[in-house]
């Protein structure tokens, strides 16, 4: 399994689990590296990304989309979501996934650019996403692709 793979199957199991109080979701169906969330309203796309990928598959979907990013909280992706969200908070129902599924911690953080960018003072922005990322433990590449290399094995 890969990490792309990995994190997509936790996502899908994350959702599954949310929603087992609201029973929102009607299917969920997995094509390539994307998860189709069918929900009784609307049907959300979930991507995987990273930070060599992030605006490529962002810039697939339009500004209107209901669609949403799941990365590993790794610094290489907190960086490039610093950088280009400005990009991001065009896109009104994007939603935001930063996960560490081997966290002691919490296992994820999530943000809404396009709320996010009215509501935060931008002096702090900054200081104010990696405050936020702070919950999640950091993870490197070098670690996730060693524990799922391991998982792989057993």
């Amino acid at each position: 399994m890969t990490p792309r793979e990995y994190l997509l199957e936790w996502l899908e199991e994350f959702l599954k689990h949310k929603d087992v109080m609201l029973r929102r979701i009607v299917e969920i169906q997995r094509k390539d590296d994307r998860l189709l969330v069918k929900e009784k309203e609307r049907t959300i796309t979930y991507v995987v990304c990273s930070q060599d990928d992030l605006l490529e598959k962002v810039r697939s979907f339009t500004p209107c989309d209901a669609f949403g990013i799941a990365l590993y909280n790794t610094a290489e992706n907190i960086e490039t979501f610093i950088k280009v969200f400005d990009e991001l908070a065009k896109y009104k129902q994007l939603i935001v996934h930063f996960i560490n599924p081997f966290s002691e911690m919490q296992k994820r953080w999530t943000i809404i650019p396009h709320t996010h960018a009215k509501i935060a003072d931008p002096q702090s922005f900054e200081m104010g996403i990696k405050s936020l990322a702070e919950g999640v433990e950091q993870i490197t590449k070098e670690e996730l692709l060693q524990i799922i290399e391991q998982s792989n094995n057993e």
